[in-house]
């Protein structure tokens, strides 16, 4: 039940979630190709010193995730206080905090995973423009070729999730706090 009910509210929501969805998905996609930079067989035989590039490289997909983990977080807290009501009054109908707050990991979650998929895509076409550029720099021709690592594919899939699950962790707390005013705020004012 829960689970229909999760869908529901992502599709009812999606207006509200627009924008974050569209950001989650061009961060994904950005992850995706500067992963694919690090794994690419094309540029670790064109520099010399890939050991340094792949450092660098690294460092960008290291402050990606930051900003994925601030912005999931600010959202879920966003949407929180957006929905405030709703989430009240599925308390006052009998739903548990406990299954309250699982739905609401599941919605992100939900939101989470379609971003990650449209991104990849996305992050297909991103790689291609970074490459035709890399290759520019260094007066190279480069056809476009669609190059799918799986070690690639593995470490934006992982780091991903581990940005997202902890962020989600973390409002997970701040949720179950939260909950416990809010049952108290709608009582009083009705």
């Amino acid at each position: 039940m829960l689970n229909k009910l999760a869908l529901r509210n992502v599709k009812r929501s999606m207006r509200d979630y627009l924008v974050y969805l569209i950001t989650m998905i061009a961060v994904a996609a950005m992850m995706f190709a500067f992963n694919s930079l690090i794994f690419s067989k094309d540029i670790q035989e064109m520099c010399s010193e890939a050991m340094v590039l792949g450092a660098m490289l690294g460092m960008a997909t290291f402050f990606i995730m930051l900003i994925v983990a601030w912005l999931i977080n600010y959202m879920a807290r966003f949407m929180l206080e957006k929905r405030s009501r709703e989430f009240a009054t599925y308390l006052l109908i009998g739903l548990k905090k406990k299954q309250l707050s699982r739905l609401y990991m599941k919605e992100n979650l939900l939101i989470g995973t379609v971003a990650l998929l449209l991104g990849i895509g996305l992050g297909t076409l991103l790689q291609q423009i970074i490459m035709t550029v890399f290759y520019s720099v260094f007066s190279e021709d480069y056809h476009l070729r669609i190059q799918m690592n799986g070690w690639c594919l593995f470490m934006t899939v992982c780091c991903y999730y581990a940005c997202y699950l902890f962020a989600l962790r973390r409002n997970r707390k701040m949720f179950n706090l939260w909950l416990l005013p809010l049952h108290f705020r709608w009582n009083i004012s009705l």
